[in-house]
């Protein structure tokens, strides 16, 4: 199982994003760092990442090498979010 800390504030604020990753299927435990340095878990997931792909929450890369995956925490839920035209919840893949 993959082990993901997404971070609040900083460059990219409150997302994880991955590229290249070549798994089928992921199986994530995610947690989020608050400013102060506290750490929530967020709960564990298996991602579908090829039907995933084709719901448009993550993207299958045009040269093969796997997916990219960009997390973002919204009101300290974990939700897809590639743009914000296709941010989706994370609840329905939570194990």
């Amino acid at each position: 199982m993959a082990h993901w800390t997404i971070d609040e504030g900083g460059g990219a604020p409150d997302r994880y994003f991955t590229t290249k990753l070549r798994a089928s299927v992921l199986e994530l435990e995610l947690s989020y760092r608050r400013l102060d340095g506290r750490v929530r878990p967020l709960g564990e997931y298996r991602l579908p990442l090829l039907s995933l792909s084709m719901k448009g929450l993550v993207r299958k890369r045009a040269d093969g090498q796997g997916y990219d995956i960009q997390i973002r925490v919204i009101d300290g839920e974990p939700f897809f979010s590639l743009n914000k035209a296709s941010e989706a919840p994370m609840a329905p893949y939570r194990l």
